[in-house]
């Protein structure tokens, strides 16, 4: 059997259909406008005495994601970690990082995908510089640099969308 060629019209017709739906679906869903270092505060209350201190240090990590809209299309949104640092009972050090980032969100993006980039892609994007800047401030806190392990962000995400979603469920009422 012959294979029928396409004519020119043809494959013209298909070329512009693909590039309707390339335009349809944006290049970059985000734009980081600014990143930047808002607020940073680095304790050690038992300085010196503790460097005399033996033993392994216990880490206590929270991290947070706030969300806050700037303009249409525009949010900041701010990783804050807290590491505090402790060897029997006795504080080593505390860090808090509040470091934020200006995203804007293409003005094509379905408004379902806002929250997922928002909370889970630009904390991605902004976390190595976190890291880099709690490993800066410990060493030079005179404490060994701390290194963060990467956070996958995305999961993160969805385990919060799972918790939530369980929280409303049970309080649906079962007559």
């Amino acid at each position: 059997m012959a294979k029928e060629k396409k004519s020119s019209t043809q494959e013209q017709q298909a070329g512009t259909s693909q590039a309707n739906k390339q335009a349809e679906i944006p290049g970059q869903a985000v734009m980081i406008k600014a990143q930047y270092l808002k607020d940073l505060s680095f304790e050690s209350p038992n300085v010196p005495h503790i460097l005399a201190q033996a033993g392994q240090p216990q880490i206590a990590l929270s991290i947070n994601i706030d969300v806050q809209p700037l303009h249409e299309n525009s949010s900041t949104v701010t990783l804050h970690v807290k590491c505090e640092s402790t060897i029997e009972n006795n504080p080593q050090f505390i860090v808090e990082i509040f470091y934020e980032a200006v995203a804007e969100l293409h003005a094509d993006l379905d408004e379902k995908y806002h929250q997922p980039i928002l909370m889970a892609e630009v904390p991605r994007y902004i976390f190595p510089f976190v890291r880099n800047v709690l490993a800066d401030t410990t060493r030079e806190g005179g404490f060994p640099p701390l290194f963060l392990q990467p956070i996958d962000f995305g999961d993160l995400y969805r385990k919060k969308l799972q918790q939530t979603i369980n929280d409303e469920t049970d309080k649906i009422p079962l007559n």
